[in-house]
């Protein structure tokens, strides 16, 4: 009897060692809300055991949030996200593992004070920590300011008689700049391959926090086809989604095999669970495609509908001119928040003309809005 039970546990280990299901978990974390963050990462992994998943993967920063900026002048906002880290190990269940991205100290004596880096937990087991070695620090960002570069010659690891390599966000971008404009000395990845010969990876692993522009994934699909064809290995490319202060991130995490197939992708502007066979690579969802105005429309009612809820703003107040931007910013904000949240304000002066009164109170029958 006691051997017959143990067949089926057995049949489901052999079968999660030949065909591992991969899990992404798209979350939308707070900036510096740790114990928030924490909990939607330890409700996702709960819904990743359920779906059977060997493996679940967060984006980049996923419990620090992103970009911390100057929150890293402050060391005790890391030993608080540490704090809740330490309780993600003691709370994994049994036979799942977990990669997710947060901010770890720079031990050594040399260099700026933390790195960028992904975890890989497993119950019971030290956590292995892995680096990023790329630091970009033009545009929106500044990771350099406080981040060390790490090493991805280090950033192996093996689960369930797999081979996986994890890489940053940017680690994987030194693609996109022509040799002579590049900001940096070397693309690591190639210098990743010699070492490893002729051993074999089954997955390439990129956990992100790239921030939202129209035609982004353009971008990303190329990054992600050149380090596919490099390993000769698909990439899993995790993305952040939510809005910090002006930067969106859309989500939209997806595998590129080497072949330039694009046979997994998660839903855009908004947190999903998704789930691929790393064998068959079938899924448990597939996206709709969106039009370039929904992709918009989507990207703005969600930088203000964050920017509102993380910053504990419940009421947006405008004015209606009656021309087409006022409008425009009315509808989005009714789409973010409700109209029940939203007041249009007509003020009309001297010189104004009678006709934009009427034509400010014409869209608010639609909205549903209050005015003032």
């Amino acid at each position: 009897m006691q051997r017959r039970a143990q067949i089926p546990k057995l049949r489901q280990k052999l079968d999660s060692k030949l065909s591992p299901r991969i899990g992404v978990a798209q979350i939308n974390p707070t900036l510096g809300d740790f114990e928030g963050n924490k909990n939607k990462i330890l409700e996702s992994i709960h819904r990743a055991k359920e779906m059977k998943c060997s493996l679940v993967v967060f984006p980049e920063c996923s419990l620090f949030g992103y970009h911390p900026f100057d929150l890293l002048e402050r060391s005790e906002e890391v030993d608080r996200q540490e704090k809740q880290f330490y309780d993600i190990c003691k709370k994994i269940p049994d036979d799942i593992g977990i990669v997710i991205g947060l901010i770890t100290r720079n031990k050594s004596l040399r260099g700026k004070p933390y790195f960028n880096s992904a975890a890989f937990l497993v119950k019971g087991k030290k956590p292995k920590i892995f680096n990023k070695q790329l630091l970009p620090t033009g545009d929106v960002f500044d990771e350099a300011r406080f981040i060390e570069a790490g090493d991805l010659s280090n950033n192996f690891f093996s689960y369930k008689g797999k081979k996986f390599f994890i890489t940053i966000c940017e680690d994987i971008w030194a693609w996109q700049f022509p040799k002579e404009r590049s900001p940096y000395k070397e693309n690591p990845l190639k210098k990743v391959v010699q070492k490893l010969g002729r051993k074999k990876i089954d997955l390439v692993i990129n956990i992100s926090a790239s921030p939202y522009f129209l035609d982004k994934i353009k971008l990303r699909e190329r990054v992600t086809l050149a380090t596919a064809k490099l390993f000769k290995a698909p990439v899993l490319y995790a993305n952040l989604v939510g809005a910090q202060d002006e930067i969106i991130f859309d989500g939209q995490s997806f595998l590129m095999t080497p072949n330039g197939k694009k046979p997994f992708q998660c839903l855009a502007f908004q947190e999903h669970l998704n789930v691929f066979d790393l064998k068959t690579y079938e899924s448990w969802q597939q996206p709709v495609t969106l039009k370039k105005s929904e992709e918009l429309h989507k990207a703005l009612v969600l930088g203000i509908k964050d920017f509102c809820a993380k910053t504990g703003l419940e009421k947006i107040h405008l004015g209606l001119s009656g021309g087409i931007d006022s409008a425009v910013v009315a509808c989005l904000a009714v789409d973010a928040l409700g109209p029940a949240k939203v007041f249009a304000l007509g003020l009309p002066g001297p010189f104004s003309s009678p006709k934009s009164l009427l034509l400010a109170k014409k869209p608010l029958a639609h909205l549903k809005m209050v005015v003032k």
